[in-house]
């Protein structure tokens, strides 16, 4: 994300997923100033994250489950903050009655103002879009 170089510009361009989650401050600078030179005037940086400090809490056994007539899975989430991360580890089931496959990541947590400024430091006017029942945040940032 900091370093790609297409030598294109774009009206969009997205990060979805909470996929900043997995940069550091420099790096996520970094990424900004590439994502603003690869976007045409007007054009348009979508961030969607759900992770920000504040917002975030521990969970500890957050059942999520899927079933149809044919598959049933079963989400095991817990979630630890430590300072400035969150430590995610889900446990799946797939058709099984035994947890068959896990996940652990650690993501950096943001405050939503220090998110916002680094779009206005790098020169992005700047909109939110609040989803307050699963605390998901869109940030908009619009190039000048």
């Amino acid at each position: 994300m900091e370093s790609f170089n297409l030598n294109k510009k774009y009206d969009v361009i997205t990060i979805l997923f909470n996929s900043i989650g997995y940069l550091n401050k420099k790096q996520l600078i970094k990424t900004f100033k590439n994502v603003y030179q690869h976007l045409n005037r007007g054009g348009v940086f979508l961030i969607e994250t759900i992770f920000l400090k504040n917002k975030l809490s521990d969970l500890k056994n957050h059942i999520r489950k899927y079933k149809d007539k044919n598959l049933t899975i079963l989400r095991n989430l817990n979630i630890k903050i430590k300072g400035k991360k969150a430590n995610l580890h889900a446990r799946y089931k797939i058709n099984s009655d035994d947890f068959i496959e896990e996940d652990k990541q650690e993501i950096i947590l943001l405050e939503e103002k220090e998110l916002k400024n680094i779009f206005l430091n790098e020169g992005f006017d700047i909109k939110l879009y609040k989803y307050d029942q699963g605390g998901t945040i869109l940030f908009l940032g619009i190039k000048n």
